[in-house]
């Protein structure tokens, strides 16, 4: 169900490497504060008498217009910051409980499938390796994953150790 429906942005805060963040399209869209939902309604009014102004100058005017809101005024726009907020909750729930079910349908959480040849690659397992495309095919258990993970980084640990004696 979930077919491309990934955005993939990249967080080009580190010039040294990049990291790729994937945003679910299929997510509910964040609530917006008190403020954006104020410079939403009030940019098209600037832009409408101001056409050659750019986000820069619209952005200015806006938070001069922000700033000289009245409490009352602001209030309005808190409540329904409010219930965007609670909209947001609602259907973040729902979203994750479909999620949830979309994991548990979906096949590569179906339990894995013993593969006809090859052993469980852990030190001391007999056990049949089961099919898995994470695993590589070469484990019995996600616990033989891990313990054959900790045997591998502890092994390296000491190499590392006695190199430096």
């Amino acid at each position: 169900m979930n077919q491309n429906t990934d955005v993939i942005t990249v967080n080009q805060q580190s010039a040294e490497r990049p990291q790729v963040v994937r945003k679910d399209a299929n997510a509910p869209q964040a609530p917006l504060s008190a403020y954006a939902m104020f410079f939403k309604e009030t940019q098209a009014s600037i832009k409408s008498e101001q056409p050659d102004a750019d986000f820069q100058t619209v952005q200015k005017i806006v938070e001069m217009m922000w700033k000289a809101l009245g409490a009352e005024q602001k209030q309005k726009y808190e409540e329904k910051s409010s219930l965007d907020k609670e909209r947001y909750d609602k259907e973040m729930i729902a979203y994750r409980a479909a999620r949830t079910n979309e994991m548990r349908t979906s096949p590569l959480s179906v339990s894995p499938t013993p593969v006809k040849t090859g052993t469980c690659i852990r030190l001391g397992c007999e056990k049949e390796s089961v099919r898995n495309i994470e695993w590589e095919d070469e484990y019995c258990s996600n616990h033989c994953v891990v313990l054959h993970c900790d045997y591998v980084f502890r092994e390296w640990v000491r190499d590392q150790t006695l190199k430096m004696q």
